[in-house]
């Protein structure tokens, strides 16, 4: 069974605002107790990196990207990017009036999908399709993934599944977070090793996260 934690960052369970995982490392930019960091680690099984991102501490807002890559709003800060270089993370600065870039994207290793009202200065190197999810044009606040499989906001419409599922090749799964947040990439890090969700996330709820990353549909 996949690993899995509830936890909140200074008291706050919307800890997907803050993080940014993929399989081999994860960014965070709230300050957070050695013991939580370690939770954290043990959950995902990567190295922990501490990062600011456009002034903030909300990288799991700014950031979007795969395992190859990620990609951040060229309105970072010079040290900011000075820092992801150190690290030896490749990074692609975006151009774009929507800077929230994890909030209008979702995207994996093969494919995207981006918010329809998106004008992007870089080319994401992967197919991307243009929609909206649960009528919404923030795409990426509205769903989280790993390689087994796909989380997305209750209010999906069965085309909204068809499309995740023709898209990114994975069983897709309607769920809530934090006792019925349908915004679910705002309560949840994910990547193939584990999960972590916000503390006000119900038995149910994590019920269904085991279901869907796990591939134990």
């Amino acid at each position: 069974m996949i690993r899995g934690d509830k936890l909140s960052f200074n008291k706050d369970p919307n800890v997907g605002l803050y993080c940014f995982a993929n399989d081999k490392f994860c960014l965070i930019g709230s300050p957070v107790e050695s013991k939580t960091e370690e939770r954290l680690k043990n959950v995902l099984q990567v190295p922990i990196h501490h990062v600011h991102l456009c002034g903030t501490e909300l990288v799991g807002v700014f950031v979007v990207g795969n395992n190859n890559k990620i990609f951040v709003p060229d309105i970072i800060l010079p040290m900011e990017e000075k820092r992801l270089k150190e690290l030896g993370i490749e990074f692609e600065k975006v151009k774009t009036r929507l800077t929230a870039l994890g909030n209008n994207i979702l995207m994996n290793d093969k494919a995207a999908i981006i918010n329809p009202e998106y004008e992007m200065s870089v080319d994401l190197g992967i197919n991307a399709t243009r929609t909206h999810l649960a009528g919404l044009d923030i795409i990426g606040s509205s769903a989280a993934m790993n390689n087994k499989g796909l989380l997305v906001n209750r209010n999906a419409s069965e085309k909204d599944i068809e499309t995740l599922k023709k898209t990114f090749n994975l069983p897709v799964m309607q769920g809530t977070i934090n006792g019925g947040n349908p915004f679910v990439h705002s309560g949840l890090i994910v990547n193939k090793h584990g999960f972590i969700v916000g503390d006000e996330t119900t038995g149910s709820e994590i019920l269904k996260l085991h279901e869907i990353f796990g591939g134990e549909q």
